[in-house]
C-alpha cells in the first residue's frame, strides 16, 4: 500500500474509532503464531504482553440438535457437535474463551479475553498494512453481586463418581435474539458455556462440566409469565412463575433421563432477580432454571447469571448461608466473607467457589441415582 493511501486509511480509521469512543490503545490486529493441527493447539497473539496458548474448548454433545418449537409443531435440525467445536478455544492460563475464524489468510477473533476485556473485529473490517483485521477490546464491567432438612444418606460420599458430565438443553423465548441466526446461537451458547466450564473446573469429587445437548428457539410466549411492572408502564417476566409454566411443556415433550439441566433464557425484563431455580433439582423431572439476559457480545455478565443457576440446580445456597445439602457432619458448615467464591458470593475470581459450597454441591449428588450420572450424549468431555 503505497505510503500515503496508508497514512489517510490510519487517519480515516482513527477517525471513526474516536467517533466511538474507543481508545487507539483498545485496537489490535490479532494474529496466529503457531497452529498444530494434529492437537487443536494454538497460539494466538493479541497485542504485546497478551499471547494466548489456546486448546480446543469442549462444550457441544455430539448429537447437538437445533430446534425451533411454536408450541404446536417443532423442526429439529441434527447436527455435530464435534464439527461444531472446530473453532471454539480456550486458553486457561488467562481465563479466556474464543471463536477463532481463519478465512483466506485472515483471523477473527470474538469472545472473552479475561476478567477484563471481550474481544471482538471492528464491523468495518478495516485491515493493517500487512492485512490483519482491526479488532476492539471492549472493557468488561465487574459484575456487582446478587440483587440481593433434607437427609444425604442415599449415597455413601466415597461412592460419588470422579467426574459429572451434566448434560443441558438450552431453550430461548422470542425476545432473546429475535433477528439472530442458528450459527449466532451456536456461536453464542459456545463461548458463554465454555466460560460456565472454566468457573466449574474448580469443583473436584467429582469434577463437573457442562455439555449443550439443544439449543431450541421458541417462536412464541406461550409459557412466559408475565406480571405488570406499573414503575417501568410495561410488563416483566416471572420467572419463578415460568419455571411452573414450562415445566407442563418439559414433562410432554421429554423424558426424564435425556438430560439433566434445562435452561429457559429471555430478554424480557426480571426487575432486580435475574434467575430462578430450584435447589438440587439436577435429574430431577423438572430441572429448569430460567434467566434473563441480553444477546450482544459475550461478556462475564452472562456466564455469571447461567453458573449461579446451575449452581442452584447443583444444591449450592448462597455463600455464607446455611447449607440446604451437605456432606455427613457439616450440616453448619459456613464460610467466612474472606473465602467465598464469585459465582454465589463477593469473591473475585479465579476463586469461583468456597469449599462450603463444594460440599453442599457433594451432599446433593449423594442423593442421585447412578442414572443421573450416566452420559446420553455420547461423547465424554474429560
Amino acid at each position: 500500500m503505497p505510503e500515503d493511501v496508508g497514512f489517510v486509511v490510519a487517519l480515516m480509521l482513527a477517525a471513526v474509532l474516536t467517533a466511538a469512543g474507543l481508545p487507539s490503545e483498545n485496537i489490535v490486529y490479532p494474529r496466529i503464531l503457531q497452529s498444530r493441527d494434529l492437537n487443536g493447539e494454538k497460539t494466538l497473539y493479541i497485542r504485546a504482553g497478551l499471547v494466548l496458548s489456546l486448546e480446543k474448548g469442549r462444550v457441544f454433545s455430539e448429537n447437538f440438535v437445533f430446534s425451533e418449537d411454536d408450541g404446536v409443531n417443532r423442526l429439529h435440525t441434527a447436527m455435530n457437535g464435534k464439527d461444531l467445536e472446530n473453532n471454539f478455544y480456550e486458553d486457561r492460563n488467562r481465563t479466556s474463551v474464543v471463536f477463532v475464524d481463519e478465512v483466506k489468510g485472515t483471523v477473527q477473533v470474538r469472545g472473552i479475553l479475561n476478567n477484563k476485556f471481550s474481544i471482538e473485529p471492528i464491523a468495518s473490517s478495516r485491515r493493517s498494512e500487512d492485512d490483519l483485521v482491526a479488532h476492539t477490546l471492549l472493557y468488561l464491567d465487574d459484575i456487582d453481586n446478587p440483587l440481593d432438612d433434607n437427609s444425604v444418606t442415599e449415597r455413601n460420599l466415597k461412592n460419588l463418581p470422579e467426574e459429572f458430565v451434566v448434560e443441558v438443553r438450552i431453550y430461548l423465548d422470542p425476545s432473546f435474539g429475535p433477528n439472530k441466526t442458528m450459527a449466532d446461537f451456536i456461536q453464542y451458547f459456545g463461548l458463554v458455556m465454555n466460560k460456565v466450564n472454566q468457573y466449574y473446573k474448580q469443583l473436584s469429587k467429582p469434577r463437573v462440566q457442562f455439555s449443550v445437548l439443544s439449543i431450541t428457539r421458541l417462536t412464541n410466549y406461550t409459557f412466559t409469565r408475565l406480571i405488570p411492572d406499573p414503575a417501568g408502564n410495561r410488563s416483566k417476566i416471572h420467572l419463578c412463575g415460568t419455571v411452573r409454566s414450562f415445566e407442563k411443556y418439559v414433562n410432554a415433550t421429554l423424558t426424564k433421563d435425556t438430560q439433566d439441566a434445562i435452561l429457559y433464557v429471555s430478554s424480557l425484563s426480571g426487575g432486580f432477580i435475574t434467575g430462578c431455580s430450584s435447589y438440587c433439582h439436577v435429574c430431577k423431572k423438572n430441572p429448569i432454571t430460567t434467566q434473563t439476559m441480553i444477546f450482544g457480545p459475550p461478556g462475564t455478565r452472562e456466564p455469571y447469571i447461567i453458573a449461579r443457576q446451575l449452581g442452584h440446580l447443583l444444591g449450592m445456597s448462597h455463600e455464607g448461608r446455611p447449607p440446604v445439602y451437605y456432606t455427613p457432619g457439616n450440616k453448619n458448615l459456613r464460610c467466612e466473607k474472606k473465602d467465598f467464591g464469585y459465582v454465589l458470593g463477593t469473591g473475585k475470581p479465579p476463586h469461583y467457589f468456597s469449599h462450603c459450597l463444594q460440599d453442599q454441591a457433594r451432599g446433593c449428588l449423594m442423593t442421585k441415582t447412578k442414572q443421573c450420572f450416566e452420559q446420553t450424549g455420547g461423547k465424554k468431555i474429560f
